[in-house]
């Protein structure tokens, strides 16, 4: 059985490579340095959820979130944010573009990641499932 797919959105390389040696033993990891790379990946290979860091860039977290709701194919795939940025919008705005769990990069915990991706991804099977 294939691991499930994880997109990792962060334009911080050292970031983005502890992200991935942590995860690698569960996931397929895809890190995307920026919005306008990770949109090109989906079209390839949508994952089953998505890492998001909220500053990049050439386009910010924000820009990529309006841009993966307005499409019915995209819209479903769970976003978990994990920045470092003092001023989030509200849960309610960011449920409504696919925000899950939102994470303080500067304390993750990798094992909370861990298992907010494993909930994420038995969601999103369970709703292409149905």
């Amino acid at each position: 059985m294939s691991q499930p797919s994880i997109m990792l959105i962060d334009d911080d390389r050292w970031y983005a490579d502890a992200v991935v040696a942590n995860l690698r033993e569960d996931y397929t990891v895809t890190w995307c340095s920026g919005a306008q790379m990770a949109i090109e990946a989906i079209d390839q290979s949508p994952p089953q959820a998505i890492v998001l860091d909220m500053l990049m860039p050439g386009g910010n977290g924000s820009v990529f979130l309006q841009e993966l709701q307005s499409y019915t194919d995209t819209a479903m795939i769970p976003v978990i944010l994990c920045s470092s940025i003092d001023f989030m919008p509200q849960a309610a705005t960011l449920q409504a573009y696919g925000v899950r769990h939102v994470f303080d990069k500067a304390k993750l915990d990798f094992s909370e990641l861990r298992a907010t991706l494993a909930t994420c991804v038995a969601s999103e099977k369970v709703s292409h499932a149905l």
